[in-house]
Formats: structure tokens, sequence, C-alpha cells
């Protein structure tokens, strides 16, 4: 003889009762991998749209036989400012941002690329080279972008805004 559960005074054979908690069970796993793969979902598009912020940031400078040439202006963190302040003068320190640059290279030999580390607007700018592999190569850091000093002292001989910076900023791309 089957035995038989009484639920508020209704007789369910067991094998019913089974299959009902069965499908409860099914249908709650399957709300938690909706839910779950709703989550990662949003998650890949709030990744996207970083993704997508980050790469709006940089503006085009430059576009020359192959190479495209990005950059964006940034706050100057330099781990050398903080451990020997006394080597800057602190007039620039203030005004010091990094000109970050992005170079994308489309070519597929490499390409040398020279640009004025810091600008000045009596052309004796520091100039530094660089060899650009096939791809992107990014300089963001204090130390290996170029620096932006903006300065109203007369005769330092640094551009007084942007606008000059850009104007006297110096970009070449050799073969």
């Amino acid at each position: 003889m089957k035995k038989l559960i009484t639920l508020n005074k209704v007789q369910i054979p067991n094998v019913l009762l089974k299959m009902c908690l069965k499908k409860q069970i099914l249908t709650l796993l399957i709300l938690c991998s909706l839910v779950t793969t709703s989550v990662q979902a949003n998650d890949s598009f709030t990744k996207n749209d970083k993704i997508k912020k980050q790469d709006n940031e940089w503006t085009l400078l430059k576009e020359v036989s192959g190479i495209k040439v990005y950059y964006k202006i940034s706050k100057c963190e330099s781990q050398d400012l903080i451990t020997n302040p006394t080597n800057f003068d602190p007039l620039l320190i203030d005004n010091h941002e990094t000109f970050a640059l992005k170079f994308v290279n489309e070519n597929s030999t490499s390409k040398t690329i020279s640009f004025s580390k810091i600008t000045r607007t009596d052309g004796s700018d520091e100039m530094q080279a660089i060899s650009l592999r096939s791809g992107a190569t990014v300089l963001e850091s204090c130390e290996s972008a170029a620096k932006l000093i903006l300065s109203k002292k007369s005769g330092d001989n640094y551009p007084i805004s942007v606008t000059e910076f850009l104007q006297e900023f110096k970009l070449t791309i050799n073969n």
C-alpha cells in the first residue's frame, strides 16, 4: 500500500509531491541563471562604455604616413616631485601637467618619432626620440610623456596657453 502525505487535509501521493518540488527547484534555478546572466551582461556593457569613454578622451593631433598621434592632458603625479621637490621650480610644479601621447603605427615596419619632451617658445625644446613597432604605443606616465608646462613668467620661454603649446609642440615622424 502506498504512503500518502496529508497537506491541508488533502492527500497527495509522494511521487506527485516530488514532481512538483522538482519543477519548483528547476524554475528557481532557471530564474537564478537569468539573473546572473543579466548581471554579467550589465557588467559587460559597463566595461564597454568605460573603454569607449577612455578612447574618446584622446584627441587626434597628427596623422602622417600611416602613423596617428593622439594626445590627452592630465595632472602629473611624478614620484620625483614627491621625493625631491627641490629639483623643480615651484612656479612650474603648479602648472606642470602630462601631455600624454598615443601613437598608432598602422605600418608593418617600425618608425622613429621625435617629439618635444619640454616645449619652449624660443625653439630650444628638449627633444626625445622613440622607435615605434607596428601597433599602438602609449606614453602616459609623467616620466615618459611630454611635459605640458605653461607659464606667464616673462622671459622663461614657456607657452602661456594650451593653444600656444600645441602650436609650438614639435613632432617629427621619420622612416
